[in-house]
């Protein structure tokens, strides 16, 4: 499971309005729904929004990877200048 997967979010609850709902992405694409504790009312997610959303980590963290890579690269490749 990734970092992004493991990040919280917090929701407005339909009913409540005064509560949130906590969850974990990883939660929202398995589970496809947020219910809130106290009212019980609930997000249902469609399974085109939960791929679309796991295609975006997937790139975002593609991209991430090659920003490091990228980073790593100008540092192993820049000149040193030592001035006395």
């Amino acid at each position: 499971m990734s970092e992004l997967e493991n990040e919280i979010q917090e929701i407005p609850c339909p009913k409540c309005r005064n509560k949130v709902i906590k969850i974990k992405i990883s939660d929202m694409i398995s589970r496809r729904e947020a219910k809130c504790s106290s009212c019980k009312s609930k997000y249902e997610f469609g399974s085109s929004e939960v791929s679309t959303l796991k295609s975006a980590i997937h790139d975002l963290e593609k991209a991430q990877d090659k920003y490091e890579d990228s980073l790593n690269k100008i540092m192993d490749k820049a000149k040193i200048i030592i001035i006395n």
